[in-house]
């Protein structure tokens, strides 16, 4: 039963409840307590969704596994300007590195308006191509975006980086 393990793991660390584990792998319908009502697990071909209802609508949350489809209903929506704050003021790098950095960072946060964990490879071809500055601008603005990413994923706030992909 996959759902066993799942639940261990994951309980750690967040503040619900399990409130069914069933014996029934196939359908794993496992009820968890978590945003103040009931959460469960479907799997749709490949995918795992964790699914649970906010002001009358269902929400599907999706992830590559169970525990990813958990994990990422739970974890709190960063915003992309909070985390672009957060990451230059801890950071240690040279004056102006920072400076550079938060150009980059700012501009992107200007054209992008969404949480951290949203943030899609197609959003950042889009902002790449919309700047209007040369080419080797660009290419320091990208870098410095991916470095931020990097650090996000090692920070844990998402699990891959969306920079991966950008041409």
């Amino acid at each position: 039963n996959f759902c066993q393990p799942l639940f261990k793991k994951i309980l750690t660390g967040h503040r619900f409840t399990v409130s069914r584990i069933p014996l029934d792998t196939a359908t794993c319908p496992v009820f968890i307590f978590a945003k103040g009502g009931f959460m469960h697990i479907k799997k749709r071909g490949k995918r795992y969704y964790a699914i649970y209802r906010k002001n009358g609508k269902e929400i599907w949350v999706g992830g590559d596994t169970p525990e990813e489809a958990v994990e990422n209903a739970l974890r709190p929506k960063v915003m992309l300007r909070d985390y672009a704050d957060y990451y230059l003021s801890h950071i240690d790098v040279k004056q102006k590195t920072l400076e550079a950095y938060r150009y980059a960072l700012q501009s992107l946060c200007k054209a992008v308006s969404k949480p951290l964990n949203e943030l899609t490879t197609i959003d950042l071809q889009n902002w790449l191509t919309g700047l209007d500055v040369s080419a080797r601008t660009k290419k320091d603005y990208y870098a410095a975006v991916r470095t931020a990413l990097k650090r996000a994923v090692a920070w844990g706030y998402i699990q891959k980086s969306p920079h991966e992909g950008v041409v």
